[in-house]
């Protein structure tokens, strides 16, 4: 059996300190970012310096669409990723995630059971809050013309134009 060599006396105290200032520095470097991004965030007190907009200057409607969607898969992505994790009693949102599911892809429509494993939610639930939001003006129903019995749900003009404005401003400062 071989013996593996045992490293000189002193050797993992140095490697322990030298973890110890790596990490320190990586704290410190992290401070450092987290005060610039704070002074970005709430617009920098240096003339000329202001807070910074994610969305590019000058950007096109698709493509500040293209970005908003992204957003939107994003943030959707990340509340699933949390659900996992903390109780159901502390994550509960069925409109934000219906219209979030519904903002991200515009070009599908999803059926009201879909809409309801998107949300995560219980079909009595998803329906009521359906409901709201249809009442509310911010989707709309339709019967799928091959198979009337099934429904379909998109985004009104007034829900796109203000699921645009809510994820612009989480981009802006």
């Amino acid at each position: 059996m071989t013996k593996t060599p045992e490293a000189p006396r002193g050797a993992s105290e140095c490697l322990a300190q030298s973890t110890e200032e790596v990490y320190a520095k990586i704290c410190r470097e992290l401070e450092l970012i987290r005060r610039r991004l704070g002074s970005l965030a709430d617009g920098d007190e240096r003339e000329g310096v202001g807070p910074v907009s994610l969305i590019p200057a000058g950007s096109d409607e698709f493509q500040k669409r293209h970005l908003l969607s992204q957003v939107a898969a994003n943030i959707y992505a990340l509340r699933r990723r949390r659900n996992r994790h903390l109780p159901d009693s502390l994550v509960g949102e069925p409109a934000w995630d219906l219209l979030l599911s519904l903002f991200m892809e515009p070009s599908k429509s999803l059926t009201v059971g879909d809409a309801c494993l998107a949300a995560d939610v219980p079909a009595t639930t998803g329906l009521r809050w359906i409901a709201l939001l249809e009442q509310d003006g911010y989707l709309q129903r339709s019967k799928v013309e091959l198979d009337r019995r099934r429904v379909t749900l998109n985004l009104t003009r007034k829900g796109c134009i203000m699921m645009e404005e809510c994820l612009e401003s989480m981009l802006s400062p």
